[in-house]
């Protein structure tokens, strides 16, 4: 396994390594790093509705929330997941503590494993790691998802989110958190200051420094 430098690999890695011809009745999801080869041949098979791709909201396929909608319906399309896409507040929202740092991952995969039945096959340089449908051992889910991110790194320039991954770390949360806050303060100054009174101003001030200050604490009470 070299990181599928080709699509003709890709493909023939699906079909040995996972039995995605068996996935019309196995709900099988595949987690796989966003390589060109890996992002080309995906949309491929997507297009002749062989799968569905999961990937973050701003990229051409299903949402988390779109496929968590799609399981709640009772349809079990194969996938491909990007987890290594899911990197945003709202879509990486456990924290985990690992040897390396601790850093925020999808909820996803343990949920589509847990409720909806779904066998999850984690690619990595050696091959892929299978956890059957319906486990109950969510750390082993979780040690899924984490050593498929660290063994993207090996990828090297061919990974195409690397250096999105930094937004999974906690300092990189509240920095980003407090950045937001920081410009909604200035354009609520800028905007109601000329009209508001001195009291007005200073308790809509000071309901933002609350709020800058929950964000900050809850980020420590997450890290311990």
């Amino acid at each position: 396994m070299d990181g599928f430098n080709a699509p003709e690999e890709f493909e023939r890695s699906l079909h040995s390594d996972t039995g995605i011809e068996h996935a019309g009745t196995d709900a099988l999801a595949l987690v796989l790093p966003s390589t060109r080869a890996v992002l080309t041949r995906s949309r491929q098979l997507a297009d002749a509705g062989r799968l569905r791709v999961v990937c973050n909201e701003n990229s051409l396929g299903l949402s988390a929330s779109a496929i968590v909608r799609l399981a709640q319906s009772g349809q079990r399309p194969a996938l491909v997941i990007f987890s290594d896409q899911l990197v945003s507040a709202h879509e990486a929202t456990l924290l985990i503590r690992t040897s390396r740092e601790d850093i925020y991952v999808s909820p996803l995969e343990m949920i589509l494993n847990q409720r909806y039945g779904y066998a999850l096959s984690f690619w990595g340089i050696q091959g892929y790691s299978m956890i059957e449908a319906h486990s109950t051992d969510s750390s082993a889910i979780l040690h899924g998802i984490i050593d498929h991110l660290h063994q993207c790194s090996s990828l090297g320039n061919q990974w195409l989110l690397r250096e999105q991954q930094s937004l999974r770390r906690p300092a990189i949360r509240t920095y980003n958190a407090r950045r937001k806050i920081r410009m909604f303060r200035s354009a609520l100054l800028a905007q109601y200051q000329p009209d508001s009174t001195d009291t007005e101003v200073e308790a809509l001030m000071e309901a933002i420094d609350t709020l800058e200050g929950d964000v900050v604490d809850r980020q420590g009470r997450l890290a311990c």
